[in-house]
């Protein structure tokens, strides 16, 4: 079996800015391998790691540029993320349907959307009166 998984997420810090919308970029890491499983058996596949480093600079323009005060009217955040993309891989044979075969249905494993009034429970209907149309 060839195994290809891919991810993506949004990357903000390769955005791109078009006529004042924000286009952000993606991040995608993939990887690829042959495996042989029995049915049944499955395969672990680690190590896509994603370590990313936010850091936010905001300041207030002129007032951050006095010396000593100037760290009043500054703001820095920094976000730290790690985040690590685990595939389980379990195979399963399939095999085609010939032209003749009946579509199998959905097994559902219990009633969808059960009917919880009983039909005979439920009054009937009033019926509109027939009226005479006189000219």
């Amino acid at each position: 079996m060839h195994v290809k998984p891919e991810v993506s997420s949004i990357d903000m810090s390769n955005a791109v800015v078009f006529d004042g919308f924000t286009v952000p970029a993606l991040s995608t890491r993939r990887m690829e391998t042959d495996i042989e499983l029995g049915e049944g058996q499955s395969f672990v596949i680690a190590g896509l790691l994603d370590d990313r480093v936010t850091e936010n600079l905001s300041q207030i323009p002129g007032l951050a540029h006095l010396p000593i005060l100037g760290a009043l009217f500054k703001s820095r955040s920094i976000t730290k993320s790690k985040t690590e993309l685990v595939v389980v891989v379990t195979p399963e044979s399939t095999y085609p349907l010939s032209p003749t075969d009946p579509k199998p249905l959905p097994n559902m494993p219990r009633e969808f959307l059960p009917n919880t009034r009983a039909t005979s429970a439920l009054p009937a209907a009033p019926q509109p009166a027939a009226s005479a149309s006189h000219r």
